[in-house]
């Protein structure tokens, strides 16, 4: 009986050394957003005079795109015109600087990202959504 005993406290220990070494660790904001982004779709939702206008745009077909590479370059593509070449800062968990200018993340993982701004100007707010998949 206690051999056996043993033998099942022996496998169980096992087992969860097994799981435990599985479990991956999560990744930084810095390292998940290295890459290159496609631009899927721009959401919006602005309040001016109470009145809301809101929508999203599927924007895939553009051929728009962020490459953020491990030196703090990003290769910025939009418009008819080649890409350019700018510098970004990772400055929190959930919040990035593309040129010096700052912006939520509001989504991040390994295939997904999403880039949010808020504007207010006296009682009228401009929220936007860049969605971006790898």
């Amino acid at each position: 009986m206690i051999k056996k005993l043993t033998s099942y406290l022996a496998i169980a220990a096992l087992v969860c050394v097994s799981l435990a070494s599985c479990k991956k660790d999560k990744k930084s904001t810095e390292e998940l957003i290295l890459g290159k982004w496609f631009l899927n779709s721009y959401e919006w939702k602005y309040v001016e005079n109470g009145e809301v206008d809101e929508g999203i745009d599927d924007w895939s077909s553009l051929g728009w795109y962020l490459e953020f590479k491990s030196d703090n370059s990003v290769i910025i593509k939009y418009g008819g015109g080649d890409p350019t070449v700018g510098s970004y800062s990772v400055l929190s968990s959930n919040k990035i600087a593309i040129n010096g200018e700052e912006t939520l993340l509001s989504k991040i993982d390994e295939t997904h990202l999403s880039l949010y701004s808020k504007e207010t100007v006296g009682n009228d707010t401009y929220e936007d959504w860049y969605h971006f998949t790898k």
